[in-house]
């Protein structure tokens, strides 16, 4: 009998590689009635940020963890690392637009992420989806996502003025879920 190890057996013909260009959807909501797995209603009603952040500098995600030191026991022939709590950073860099007739006011549509995050202390839900999926495409339910509860300092010009005007928004997430899934709208069974 031939038993297949790991370096014995075929190897696994895997399909090509995802690109990242233009994968990543990524919503403001202010409100969700479950981070862990927000529903698609929820996702619609919220700002789309896709076309309005500068991908160059965007950071949505875990750093490494809190770590408590000098835990071994006396019996311990090594240092172990005891594991605390865990860390987020995020920061995105917003496009602004104008009014094309008077140049001096924000534009309704185009501004609306920067209008939407830019006074201190705002709060709320950043979800991203970073999938094989194109940015534009809908949300659908299973989309896996990663949701970051947030909580924005003051926005910040950045030290390169060049190309198109924006600010940089320091995200300072307060908590994550990372790799849930969207669900589909809940609905009232209105029952008594």
């Amino acid at each position: 009998m031939t038993i297949l190890t790991a370096a014995t057996a075929a190897p696994q013909i895997l399909p090509p590689k995802t690109l990242a260009d233009a994968k990543i959807r990524l919503t403001y909501c202010t409100y969700l009635s479950d981070p862990e797995n927000p529903t698609i209603a929820e996702l619609n009603a919220g700002i789309d940020l896709s076309q309005r952040v500068l991908k160059a500098d965007y950071r949505l995600s875990a750093t490494a963890s809190e770590t408590v030191d000098d835990q071994a026991a006396l019996s311990d022939e090594s240092n172990p690392v005891v594991l605390g709590p865990s860390n987020y950073e995020g920061l995105i860099s917003i496009f602004r637009w104008f009014d094309p007739t008077h140049l001096g006011r924000h534009d309704t549509l185009g501004d609306i992420a920067f209008q939407a995050l830019k006074d201190k202390g705002t709060g709320g839900y950043m979800v991203a989806r970073e999938t094989g999926k194109r940015f534009d495409a809908a949300w659908e339910a299973t989309d896996e996502v990663d949701v970051y509860e947030i909580l924005t300092d003051t926005p910040q010009k950045p030290t390169d003025n060049g190309g198109f005007i924006r600010r940089t928004v320091p995200l300072n997430p307060q908590r994550a879920w990372q790799n849930r899934a969207v669900r589909p709208a809940v609905t009232s069974t209105g029952g008594r």
